[in-house]
């Protein structure tokens, strides 16, 4: 029975108008909200006479817009998995099925969708050009987490009919629609599992799917994953037929409606070629595991089994970003057996032939490729090779070049050659370097730096408000209040920071008098470390796109090394986030550890977490991170 959604008059309407001349509706939102549901019931409605042709993949998509078919919808559902980078749907596709006259429709995660429409920054890898231009195409409509008082009203009369709304209605632990789909039984089922190895088997499938892996996960791959999510007694206890029995447990169907793993199909009767995690067990996996990096053997099974190039290159893509390079070596490696000439600039830098890299990236560059540049200039960036990323940037003839140089100096703490710059006249350097002499608890040395430029005539505005800044870690508060006093706004707010009026500070962003990174400075004045960090995990948590005016992942790597948290800035490293790893070298180096910091940047981290060397199985090469 379905409930009516207060989208499903835009929705029509949307659909409606594609009937004389073609389009493409795109419904967003979370797990489990009616996404499908709703989408089938408007396409039911509105077209109920035209053919619906779901496609496999991106290229029976292309087959189908070659040669299409009239009166024709072209369903989509979980878009991500047709936008691949190189071989995924383009806007020239989607226009050429516009053009016939097709109704597309599709749907697709909040956070999937922000990932793929956020604008690539400077100097970075813009992985999501081709999906930014096909989903600008798209009339997109939002459908929300929770039921509207008056969808709830109309689900209210539906209850005396169906028995299962009203008990949703009821539910205060998950909203109407999950409910429905069995989800908070699904959780019950993974996180107080009864058996051992079938909770294994879901938080393997769980944390392939965070990983990137959307692709069915077959029977070979789970068992070899399995392992590492067990304890060393139910690994030596398990009966021969345990992996029947855990993929029983994790495929059984609640309430009719789900289960945890989704069998898929091989195209014969009752062959199945793999298995897939809930998706609304993945939503709750990307909250409640962020911090935590699977097991060796849930990688390793990955690297072993997984075949397809798209899916190994995101694979290859996360555990980068966890800075395991142990498990990135083979998947290049493939990559570059396959004609992939970004996985070769890789491997020849991770075997510090960057002679080498840089000729490969010359080469690809004088085939027509576009990015190659870039592409060298991150990968020596990434594995902390910054003489040689500075000297590519200078052969460029590209005006962002010169900041890049700087963020590259600041962001690996070449404050000398900052202050070089700074001196020359350079701007931005100044300002780099003013923020790293902040940091290092240098504010008069800081203050000095910026003040000349903020007492110019007309004052320096960036300069202006780093004298501010640098005031207020001096706790210079009388001066602070004349600044305010004479009409500067930054000043205004910092002595609000300061004196703890955090109260006034969240009205003021709430109204968008000030940005949103004041609570944050506020609660880290008063010594809230704890609540800092609350802060920014719920902004990483809430999928922050990085849109406003901080940078989360940045900020807490940041704050945690500031601090001295090691343990939680190794667990940032785990969930993905690189700027931890870039954190943790810059401490090592504080600590006098500088070759450690450079095994770090260039080998990565083990599994246990500590430091690779030349060959991460030798424990000679290995080392611990300061206690």
């Amino acid at each position: 029975m379905y409930i009516p959604r207060d989208v499903d008059p835009q929705l029509r309407a949307a659909l409606a108008a594609g009937v004389q001349q073609g389009c493409f509706v795109l419904l967003v939102g979370g797990s489990s909200v009616g996404k499908t549901r709703t989408l089938y019931e408007a396409v039911r409605n509105t077209v109920p006479e035209w053919w619906l042709v779901h496609p496999a993949d991106s290229e029976e998509i292309r087959a189908l817009a070659a040669a299409p078919t009239a009166r024709t919808v072209v369903w989509l559902d979980e878009m991500q998995r047709y936008l691949a980078r190189d071989t995924g749907l383009t806007a020239g596709t989607a226009r050429a099925l516009l053009q016939a006259g097709a109704v597309v429709v599709g749907t697709m995660w909040p956070d999937e969708y922000a990932t793929r429409i956020a604008p690539c920054r400077p100097g970075d890898d813009d992985y999501h050009a081709s999906g930014r231009e096909l989903l600008d195409l798209a009339h997109v409509i939002d459908v929300a987490p929770a039921f509207s008082g008056a969808e709830r009203r109309r689900a209210q009369e539906l209850a005396d009919i169906d028995g299962r709304i009203g008990e949703a209605l009821d539910n205060t632990d998950a909203g109407v629609t999950q409910v429905l789909a069995a989800g908070p039984e699904l959780l019950r089922w993974w996180e107080q599992a009864a058996n051992p190895y079938g909770q294994a088997v879901i938080s393997a499938a769980v944390d392939a799917r965070r990983l990137g892996v959307g692709a069915p996960l077959t029977r070979e791959l789970l068992a070899d994953a399995v392992p590492g999510y067990l304890t060393s007694a139910q690994r030596a206890t398990a009966a021969n037929d345990w992996l029947d029995h855990a993929l029983d447990y994790a495929t059984t169907v609640l309430r009719g409606a789900a289960s945890a793993l989704r069998p898929v199909d091989d195209g014969t009767m009752g062959g199945i070629s793999g298995y897939i995690a809930a998706d609304y067990l993945l939503h709750r996996g990307r909250r409640t595991r962020r911090t935590l990096c699977p097991p060796a053997s849930a990688w390793q099974a990955l690297v072993d089994h997984i075949d397809d190039h798209d899916v190994l290159a995101q694979l290859e893509a996360n555990a980068d970003g966890r800075m395991l390079y142990r498990y990135t070596r083979p998947i290049l490696q493939r990559l570059a057996d396959a004609g992939n000439r970004g996985a070769e600039i890789q491997i020849r830098i991770d075997r510090g032939d960057l002679e080498g890299a840089i000729a490969e990236a010359r080469e690809w560059d004088l085939e027509g490729e576009p990015d190659a540049s870039d592409f060298l200039i991150w990968a020596l960036k990434n594995r902390g090779y910054i003489d040689a990323a500075a000297s590519e940037l200078r052969t460029r003839n590209h005006w962002g070049s010169r900041f890049e140089i700087v963020a590259l100096l600041s962001n690996n703490d070449r404050l000398d050659e900052l202050k070089e710059l700074a001196e020359a006249g350079d701007e931005y350097a100044a300002r780099r370097l003013a923020f790293q002499l902040a940091r290092r608890g240098r504010p008069e040395e800081a203050l000095a730096l910026v003040r000349p430029q903020a007492d110019a005539t007309p004052p320096n505005a960036w300069a202006a408000a780093w004298v501010v800044e640098c005031l207020a870690l001096l706790d210079r508060l009388d001066e602070l209040q004349r600044r305010a006093d004479a009409g500067d706004e930054y000043a205004e707010l910092r002595l609000l920071a300061r004196r703890g009026h955090l109260d006034e500070l969240r009205v003021r962003v709430a109204a968008g008098e000030a940005y949103e990174g004041i609570i944050l400075t506020a609660l880290l004045d008063l010594g809230h470390v704890d609540d800092a960090l609350a802060e920014l995990q719920r902004h990483i948590e809430e999928n922050y796109d990085n849109g406003g005016d901080i940078d989360p992942a940045e900020q807490l790597a940041e704050l945690l090394a500031t601090h001295g948290l090691l343990d939680e800035l190794k667990d940032e490293l785990c969930a993905g986030n690189r700027c931890a790893g870039k954190w943790l070298a810059n401490l090592l180096t504080d600590h006098g550890q500088v070759e450690q910091a450079n095994q770090l940047r260039r080998f990565g981290l083990n599994p246990d977490r500590t430091i690779a060397g030349p060959d991460s199985r030798d424990t000679r090469f290995r080392a611990t991170l300061p206690a």
